[in-house]
């Protein structure tokens, strides 16, 4: 009753309270937004906008249009610019026509229109790149946006923690051998607030204090394991396991030497272990259902674990029967495939597939996955080249942020399709509008500086030239 009646109810009155406070500032509406989707699950959003009768859009999705269609108006204004989103964003643009393109390839095919529809806007997402970079030029806006997410991530912690306890609500789940499980992918946008704030507690002279920071770690730990999402707890570790090896290389080391280093897989190790502890000890989840969980055991009695025997033939009926042109440039976004679901026991027709490259390779083919997969690398590669170069500890603990969070992304993605048929899309757009905008102010520092050395060196030429002058004469 509180799913299907009241929230939907309690969020229209929201709403009109929320766009009278916000109305004008793109800022604030983005930020909103990004609020909206940790807040709330996708049922939740998906009832809001069926109780206030909204065919095609979220809540979540109206704001950042808005957002957009300010963004656009500055633009037209001359109040922003689009000269300076660098080659991440001409990639995002390359990449969003070939969904525009696909997306109408789905539609003349006759793809169910829902299927169409929801993936096309979701990939199209990547476009808030575009107005966040405007809005993220400011420091202060840079700080607001990331207390925003921690304080949405820490309320959205509770609640998810507390389903994880009574063992009801929304998306909750039992598996024969691993447990409960909380099928929600809110855990996703806990893992990347996690890792940006361990990069903060690593790197950043305004890192918040321990008192506060371990308890918040401790907390996304314990929602990632209720999760039971094992692709994310791998992604967390590889992302950890690559910050330590990339601190080492680091221009001019890192704050506090090895001790550093020390000190924050030390808080990391802890607060994981009593994250742990506390949701076995409640009886959650017991350290032999996670242990279960990692090896993929169950009742099926297979030599592989079931839900990657699942995704293996999905991904082969994908490749089963495809042609050249269908392999190069796609289906169009919306085809459906048809395939055996062991842990099921039936055959289904679905358009949304576990993978993010595989969900693209049959909608856009190896054309969208080199789109993809290109904004992902560059992004990855310019993240770890401004912590490896940059003399501003600040922008260090941020550049590693992202890094951290594109890993784990990347690891995700393989088995999931985070990076494409989630409303986060938008999230992790604004984190690469995060690392565009740290470029662009680390190439003025740099450019300023440079203009002060060539100034400094003007002036000695010019004070030197008179003395050389009556030299001369002398």
């Amino acid at each position: 009753m509180v799913f299907d009646a009241v929230l939907p109810a309690v969020g229209a009155a929201a709403s009109a309270i929320i766009l009278a406070m916000i109305a004008g500032s793109s800022f604030r509406t983005m930020l909103v937004a990004l609020s909206l989707q940790i807040l709330l699950t996708a049922g939740q959003l998906a009832s809001i906008k069926a109780a206030v009768g909204m065919p095609l859009l979220n809540p979540d999705e109206i704001l950042l249009v808005w957002s957009a269609f300010l963004w656009m108006i500055a633009l037209a204004d001359g109040r922003a610019s689009a000269r300076r989103s660098g080659a991440l964003g001409a990639l995002i643009v390359v990449f969003s026509a070939i969904v525009a393109v696909s997306a109408t390839r789905g539609a003349a095919a006759g793809y169910p229109m829902a299927g169409t529809i929801t993936l096309a806007k979701t990939m199209l997402m990547y476009l808030v790149y575009f107005p966040a970079l405007w809005l993220l030029g400011d420091d202060r806006r840079i700080e607001v946006l990331w207390k925003v997410l921690l304080v949405g991530s820490i309320v959205a912690g509770i609640v998810f923690f507390v389903k994880g306890l009574t063992g009801s609500g929304e998306g909750v789940q039992y598996l024969y051998a691993s447990g409960l499980r909380i099928g929600s992918r809110q855990a996703n946008a806990f893992a990347v607030v996690l890792l940006m704030l361990l990069a903060r507690l690593w790197l950043s002279p305004s890192r918040p204090p321990l008192s506060l920071a371990v308890p918040v770690a401790m907390l996304m730990v314990a929602c990632l394991v209720i999760s039971s999402t094992r692709a994310l707890w791998g992604g967390v570790v590889f992302a950890v396991a690559a910050a330590w090896m990339l601190g080492l290389f680091r221009r001019g080391g890192v704050p506090g030497g090895i001790g550093r280093h020390v000190r924050i897989l030390t808080i990391a190790a802890v607060s994981a272990v009593v994250a742990i502890t506390a949701v076995s000890a409640l009886g959650i989840i017991s350290t032999s259902q996670m242990a279960s969980r990692v090896e993929g055991g169950g009742s099926y009695s297979l030599p592989i674990d079931i839900g990657l025997l699942s995704r293996l033939i999905s991904w082969a009926t994908i490749l089963d029967g495809a042609g050249p042109s269908e392999l190069l440039a796609g289906r169009g976004i919306g085809a459906e495939i048809t395939y055996f679901k062991p842990e099921f026991g039936n055959v289904w027709t679905m358009s949304f597939i576990d993978g993010s490259f595989w969900q693209v390779l049959l909608d856009m083919g190896l054309i969208g996955v080199a789109g993809l997969g290109l904004i992902f690398s560059l992004a990855l590669i310019q993240s770890a080249r401004l912590f490896l170069t940059t003399p501003d500890i600040e922008r260090a603990s941020r550049a590693m942020g992202v890094f951290c969070s594109l890993i784990l992304l990347l690891v995700a993605s393989m088995m999931s399709s985070v990076l494409t048929n989630y409303n986060y899309v938008a999230l992790w757009a604004v984190l690469l509008a995060l690392l565009q905008s740290e470029r662009n102010r680390e190439a003025d520092s740099t450019r300023g500086a440079g203009s002060l050395y060539d100034q400094g060196s003007t002036g000695s030429a010019r004070t030197r030239s008179p003395e050389t002058h009556n030299g001369g004469h002398e």
